[in-house]
């Protein structure tokens, strides 16, 4: 699967919180989660196609979605607006892969809805050395593992394609990052 990121920058919280948008894209990737998120007409479509993978009604889920987007969004910009004592990491963010730790730069990194390990939201991001997080997208994740979908698997090479592109550019960190921020 080959999905080629052109893409620039958008601040959500300056040396905090960044999100990508995708040159075909009207909005950044975190307000489209978002957005998708909140879309009734969206989410009942979504678990139609993906009623196999899922263990409640469809009302169900989708009121659980609306719930926890919520949830989630509200979580987020608490934490960046400093309304709450926490930090991105560990109470929003965590390392994709269970072995990774915050050292590893460009740390590939998830956020989870209300319900730790039994939500169906994640966001995806890449930890900068300096503890800011650039979300690269999002997903209804309703099966174990990212590869057993389509949807989830471009998350997860959407991931890599950015922190290489990142890699190569000798971007680490927050200050680097404003190359790819359109003036």
């Amino acid at each position: 699967m080959k999905i080629y990121c052109t893409f620039v920058v958008r601040i959500i919280k300056e040396d905090m919180l960044y999100a990508v948008q995708y040159v075909n894209k009207e909005t950044d990737c975190f307000q489209e989660c978002f957005d998708k998120w909140n879309d009734i007409v969206y989410l009942e479509e979504f678990f139609e196609n993906n009623k196999s993978d899922l263990s409640m009604k469809i009302e169900d889920a989708i009121c659980k979605t609306l719930y926890e987007a919520a949830q989630l969004e509200n979580k987020i910009l608490d934490c960046i607006s400093g309304l709450s004592n926490q930090t991105l990491d560990n109470y929003i963010f965590l390392p994709l892969h269970k072995n990774d730790d915050y050292d590893i730069p460009l740390l590939q990194s998830k956020a989870y809805g209300k319900h730790k390990g039994k939500s169906f939201l994640r966001l995806y991001a890449i930890r900068l050395k300096d503890g800011c997080y650039l979300i690269t997208g999002g997903a209804l994740k309703l099966t174990a593992t990212m590869q057993e979908r389509q949807h989830t698997q471009e998350e997860l090479e959407k991931l890599k394609q950015i922190s290489n592109i990142l890699r190569k550019k000798d971007i680490f960190d927050s200050f680097d990052i404003g190359i790819l921020i359109p003036e």
